[in-house]
């Protein structure tokens, strides 16, 4: 695992038991959310679908803003409502926000060798994910 995957597994909590190694050698989509967010509803349905058509050298995660959020408790109640299937990881202090310069709930899209290759501001259709993720190779 290289550059910002080493500092993202160092500095998330993930809600689950998450393996970080999964991630090498694939193209990486992370998507900071917050449970309020709009674009952020409508996104991650499409954010499952993208890694279910992808699984082979694709892996979507989620991480939650939480010094965003009203409550904690939120992020349960998106994950539910929404029947979330990609790892949520939790950026607690807003470490890797202001390391990266995260502002708002952007998706941000990493290649296989840990580039930063893009990062969105939110709101991406599922054509413009596809069209992401195929430049990414």
């Amino acid at each position: 695992v290289t550059g910002i995957l080493v500092f993202l597994a160092n500095s998330l909590k993930s809600s689950e038991d998450f393996d970080f190694k999964t991630v090498e050698g694939k193209n990486v989509v992370l998507n900071f959310f917050a449970s309020w967010c709009p674009y952020c509803k409508e996104e991650t349905p499409h954010l499952m679908i993208l890694q279910e058509n992808h699984q082979d050298d694709l892996v979507v995660l989620m991480v939650n803003l939480n010094v965003l959020e009203e409550r904690l408790e939120d992020v349960s109640t998106f994950q539910k409502v929404l029947d979330v299937t990609l790892p949520i990881l939790m950026d607690e202090t807003g470490d890797f926000m202001k390391k990266f310069g995260i502002r708002g709930t952007p998706i941000m899209l990493i290649n296989k060798d840990g580039v930063i290759k893009e990062i969105v501001p939110g709101g991406m259709t599922m054509e413009m994910l596809e069209n992401s993720i195929n430049n990414l190779n």
